[in-house]
């Protein structure tokens, strides 16, 4: 019985410290989407290439393959990269989330869209 106690201890205090870190999160997202609200578009633009350079190179790779066919589905672009097409579902929500491309329904498929940055 103690055991189940404890365990019951951990788990609570995990999920206290769970709730503390996605609140932490939330708190930070707002902060980054007020700043960006309030920049003019072409400052945005040039944040927008800032983050395409520090892009790791595992995100680069489906980056740079959504760049190259403009519309694609994850599993087109897993075609292109060569890996699993949740793998690729999974980092185009990603690049969706920071908004560094776009997303249309076509029936059950999601259609990602590399938006074009006028320079």
């Amino acid at each position: 019985m103690k055991q189940s106690e404890n365990n019951r201890f951990i788990i609570a205090k995990l999920q206290r410290d769970l709730a503390a870190i996605i609140q932490e999160f939330h708190e930070y997202q707002h902060e980054i989407d007020r700043h960006f609200l309030n920049l003019p578009e072409e400052k945005t633009r040039i944040i927008v290439r800032e983050i395409e350079m520090d892009l790791p190179d595992h995100l680069r790779l489906t980056y740079d393959a959504l760049r190259e066919l403009k519309r694609a589905t994850a599993q087109e672009i897993a075609n292109v990269t060569k890996r699993a097409r949740a793998n690729e579902s999974m980092i185009l929500h990603f690049f969706e989330m920071f908004d560094l491309v776009t997303s249309e329904r076509s029936s059950r498929k999601k259609i990602y869209i590399f938006p074009e940055i006028k320079h």
